[in-house]
């Protein structure tokens, strides 16, 4: 050390601009997928409301199942005893729901949350059956007795869920976590087991339903 203070000039190191670079690779991603989102939000004709990623991802997933994430939090939950599986979002709770209809006067199931705007849920029961009923009357008197005093039942409709007789309700003037919602219900016969899938939304399209009762397989 002879005293001499130099001068030290900053270097560009080759880690440091390559970091810059990743970054700036990062940012022009991002950009695209947002463009790309934009695009599809137009051509596919939902330009109007909630516009969030969340949502704008899921109705392209729906309308192009190619482009649907794979790592968005939704998982696969298998039903032994309901011998079935089906996708939801999140983290599952199993629930226990009263319904004198049914065998043991319970439904059972799962749900999940998708932040405080949806609420999914599967659920499932023996029905007790009635002498002389054919199974499009047994479906109809269960399933006003499920929807009863829920809301406003804007939408009845008889119909087939996987080849099974099903009822679809369309309901508004319900509640999700404290907020104003519209709730989507579906209530199928398959065999001697009474299975409804439901969502609760903020959102009047109930946007997640699809994707959630497409993916339902049976095991059994």
């Amino acid at each position: 050390m002879d005293g001499t203070v130099g001068t030290v000039t900053p270097q560009k190191t080759a880690s440091a601009m390559k970091q810059k670079k990743g970054i700036g690779g990062m940012v022009l991603v991002g950009l695209g997928v947002v463009m790309v989102l934009g695009v599809l939000a137009v051509v596919f004709g939902f330009t109007t409301g909630d516009l969030s990623y969340g949502r704008l991802r899921n109705k392209v997933g729906e309308a192009v199942p190619a482009l649907a994430s794979n790592d968005d939090g939704w998982n696969t939950v298998t039903d032994t005893d309901g011998g079935f599986t089906i996708a939801m979002p999140g983290e599952t709770t199993p629930i226990s729901v009263v319904y004198p209809p049914v065998e043991n006067g319970r439904m059972v199931g799962w749900s999940a949350h998708i932040g405080s705007d949806t609420l999914l849920s599967v659920q499932y029961g023996k029905i007790i059956t009635v002498p002389g009923e054919n199974a499009q009357a047994t479906l109809n008197r269960l399933g006003d007795a499920w929807i009863y005093g829920t809301g406003k039942v804007d939408t009845r409709k008889e119909t087939t869920f996987q080849g099974y007789p099903a009822l679809d309700y369309k309901i508004g003037n319900v509640k999700v976590l404290g907020k104003d919602a519209t709730q989507r219900t579906i209530l199928f016969l398959k065999g001697d087991t009474l299975y409804v899938l439901q969502s609760q939304s903020i959102y009047a399209d109930n946007p997640s339903f699809s994707r959630f009762a497409d993916s339902m397989h049976f095991t059994t």
